[in-house]
């Protein structure tokens, strides 16, 4: 090779590792989420949900715009230009169709995939649900319950503000779950003290009136 045949190659080989530097660093960047993104949720959703982690979202992709369509009605993503749509599954309105959702078990629980329902006439039906979460701590399911992942039971002192606010909704609302009992635990004895017996009589006085139910 002479002289300037051997330039001439060092040169294309310059040339050739730039051009795979600049084709490497715009796969890159076209991996970078950018753009506008069209996302669509639910209403209530978006009202009341989307604040907890929207902003940090965004602020992790900087080259990220989102365009926000909250609605309730059915949404055609092709036709209305969608990127992606949150839906949090529907409402069940028989013991029937709630037996198809997803349900989000208490693993303390013997058998966490069961609900044992008492219908408004007195009939009474037992469930076997799919289980997609299970867990040992009830505001984890609550958690769950509110990010949308399935239906949960829980006591209605731990669902009560979300309930309220409408980031929870109860379904079924004419059948009934078994009631649980609260229990006072305290020494056996024939005398029970003053302060004890207050205490009784103020907690059944106080969960008597039902609170929780608005």
């Amino acid at each position: 090779m002479t002289e300037a045949g051997a330039l001439f190659y060092r040169h294309c080989t310059r040339i050739l590792e730039q051009m795979q530097a600049m084709n490497l660093e715009l796969s890159e960047h076209q991996q970078q989420p950018s753009g506008t993104l069209r996302l669509g949720v639910a209403t209530a959703f978006g009202e009341l949900e989307l604040g907890h982690w929207l902003p940090d979202f965004v602020g992790r992709h900087e080259r990220l715009q989102v365009e926000l369509h909250c609605s309730d009605r059915f949404i055609d993503l092709l036709e209305e230009d969608i990127d992606v749509c949150l839906r949090r599954h529907g409402t069940p309105t028989t013991p029937d169709a709630l037996a198809a959702h997803p349900l989000l078990g208490y693993s303390r629980l013997p058998h966490p995939q069961r609900l044992q329902l008492t219908g408004p006439a007195g009939e009474r039906r037992e469930l076997l649900m799919p289980q997609r979460l299970s867990a040992n701590s009830p505001m984890a399911l609550r958690a769950a319950a509110i990010g949308g992942l399935g239906i949960a039971s829980f006591d209605r002192f731990i669902a009560h503000d979300a309930l309220r606010d409408g980031r929870l909704v109860p379904v079924l609302a004419d059948w009934s779950l078994p009631s649980r009992t609260v229990y006072a635990v305290y020494p056996q004895s024939r005398y029970v003290a003053p302060k004890v017996r207050a205490l009784l009589d103020y907690v059944q006085a106080y969960y008597a009136e039902q609170r929780w139910q608005h």
